[in-house]
């Protein structure tokens, strides 16, 4: 037996948790002497469409998900919001991928890019591309190598249909503040010598989740990705019953 869904105490549940957020930010971007903004993304693969739908309406306008098919019913509602895909990216799944999302996070391979700009192409749009970055290099970790950032962004910088648009980070599971830190100030690092030697104005930096977005922001964040926290009810099973993680 599922969980009741009650939208009214879902939407409370959500906007105040959006306002800590929107809190946490704007204390972040003080600590470190920022004047710009950050953009937050609504990590919604725990949830399903009537609890998106709710999250549109509480005025989040930026969505991101894992899974294509996780995300198909969610896309289909024809919310007002930006869609982000962050999940490794299957071969097969590329032509959806390109159809339905706005921007891709986690482009790690120049066959990926190629497939991203043909199907962008095809379906007459401009693709926003993050590079996922393996900071502490880890085997099991999607992400490109940090000696291997510049040839993949000229790979993507010399296509038609597709944008650079800047890294993307996933942090060492379990790390400490002091870890995490390091890890985000790499990807900064990375950033600042990537617009240098391309002559870029700006990249956005994709950093940052649920449990380490301030520190993420002091570091040089752009856009954080809050799953969990935002959009999980508090002592909800559901998803849990169904196998979803809410790690």
């Amino acid at each position: 037996m599922e969980d009741k869904f009650e939208p009214l105490a879902y939407r409370q549940f959500v906007e105040e948790r959006r306002d800590q957020i929107r809190d946490k930010i704007t204390t972040a971007l003080v600590k470190a002497k920022r004047d710009d903004t950050v953009t937050l993304i609504a990590v919604t693969k725990y949830i399903d469409p009537l609890r998106a739908r709710v999250i549109a309406e509480a005025g989040i306008r930026d969505f991101g998900e894992n899974r294509w098919q996780v995300a198909k019913p969610k896309i289909e509602e024809a919310l007002p919001v930006t869609w982000h895909f962050l999940g490794p990216i299957q071969r097969n799944k590329v032509k959806p991928i390109a159809q339905h999302f706005d921007s891709i996070h986690s482009v790690d391979r120049v066959e990926i890019i190629d497939l991203l700009d043909r199907y962008a192409g095809e379906y007459a749009k401009k693709l926003d591309l993050f590079l996922q970055v393996n900071i502490s290099q880890e085997e099991q970790k999607s992400g490109v190598d940090p000696d291997q950032v510049e040839a993949l962004a000229k790979a993507i910088l010399m296509k038609e249909h597709v944008k650079f648009k800047g890294l993307m980070l996933i942090g060492t599971q379990h790390a400490d503040d002091l870890q995490k830190r390091h890890e985000f100030n790499s990807l900064y690092a990375i950033s600042k010598a990537l617009k240098q030697s391309l002559s870029l104005e700006h990249l956005d930096l994709s950093m940052g989740m649920s449990d380490d977005f301030p520190i993420a922001i002091e570091e040089g964040a752009t856009m954080v990705r809050i799953g969990r926290y935002l959009v999980v009810e508090e002592n909800t099973s559901t998803f849990k019953r169904n196998g979803v993680s809410l790690d």
